[in-house]
């Protein structure tokens, strides 16, 4: 009798997260719709985070940067830091709005960050999971994402996170129809996405270079981590430019495979000269809305998803259990 494979909790977050968007971005529509209405337009609006919470926030800036803020909210300036630099660095006044993003509600820095905003009469945010049942402030707006998920490799957490930021923040038309035609695009096929890895790297083996441009970066560090998170595969992110000042000579020279995560906003400078040294492109995707740019680097991070799921996979490891060896290896 055939053996019957277990599904991971990570792929059953991958293939369920498209159901969650619809619902996430209409209640952060709403929540948006209330907030541009309770106070001043902010000067600044600063998105925090750290991990994959962060990789939502600079992604979200980056769409937002494209498709452009709420109409009463045009003249305010995004900016987007990791919580610990926002901590250390920055001051708060009462012209700003600022938008922690975390998944469970427990990272301090991010606490830390609100904490000092309130106290400097800042209007604050907190995006995080649906389920979470955190005490916060009466003057902090919560902003629901999707369920917790079973596992710490977080998907489907940066996915919902996303949307929640984007339609909170953004024009509620273009983003309502956004995430539900998102909602119907096909993943990726986890099988060709395997046999792509063993093609080009081999059987055990991934990409150990990863460079990108400005929303590219952002994709290759959240790929990174996810690569160790659930195949225990490490690698070396460098944006594009600082690759060619150093890290060229000292990496690539020993042969370790590299690739690109080009920018959808930017055009790659140096381009051709990735292609001269064969450097493996991310694979293309769909555009999804009408060529829009935004669907682009929405499609790009769910597959840096199932990559890491598809490198786990023909490692033999469980996704769900770091450092051990899944006991039910899929067929190769």
């Amino acid at each position: 009798m055939r053996q019957k494979i277990r599904v991971s909790e990570v792929e059953k977050a991958l293939q369920s997260q498209r159901s969650l968007w619809p619902g996430v971005s209409e209640r952060a529509i709403d929540l948006g719709d209330e907030a541009q209405t309770s106070g001043d337009r902010p000067h600044r609006i600063i998105l925090v985070g750290e991990g994959s919470s962060l990789s939502a926030a600079q992604l979200a800036y980056w769409m937002l940067r494209k498709q452009g803020l709420r109409r009463e909210w045009k003249a305010s300036k995004l900016f987007v830091f990791s919580a610990a630099d926002a901590l250390l660095s920055e001051s708060f006044d009462s012209s700003d709005f600022l938008i922690g993003v975390t998944h469970r509600g427990r990272t301090q820095t991010v606490s830390d960050v609100l904490k000092k905003g309130r106290a400097r009469g800042a209007r604050c945010a907190r995006v995080l999971s649906q389920d979470v049942t955190l005490k916060v402030r009466a003057s902090e707006l919560r902003v629901p994402t999707g369920p917790l998920e079973k596992v710490e490799p977080h998907t489907q957490a940066l996915s919902t996170a996303l949307c929640a930021l984007t339609s909170f923040l953004g024009e509620s038309k273009y983003w309502k129809k956004f995430w539900r035609q998102a909602a119907l695009n096909p993943d990726p096929s986890l099988s060709e996405l395997r046999y792509d890895l063993k093609k080009r790297y081999g059987r055990s083996s991934g990409p150990q270079i990863l460079v990108g441009r400005a929303d590219g970066e952002a994709l290759a560090r959240e790929l990174q981590l996810k690569f160790l998170e659930m195949a225990r595969f490490p690698s070396w992110v460098f944006s594009s430019e600082s690759f060619f000042h150093g890290p060229q000579w000292a990496l690539a020279a020993k042969g370790r495979p590299e690739m690109l995560i080009p920018s959808t906003f930017f055009r790659e400078a140096r381009r051709d000269e990735y292609r001269l040294r064969r450097t493996a492109e991310f694979p293309s995707v769909s555009e999804g809305i009408g060529g829009s740019p935004c669907a682009q680097v929405l499609e790009n991070l769910v597959r840096c998803h199932w990559m890491a799921l598809a490198l786990a996979l023909n490692l033999g490891l469980n996704p769900d259990a770091p450092n051990l060896v899944s006991s039910t290896r899929r067929s190769s």
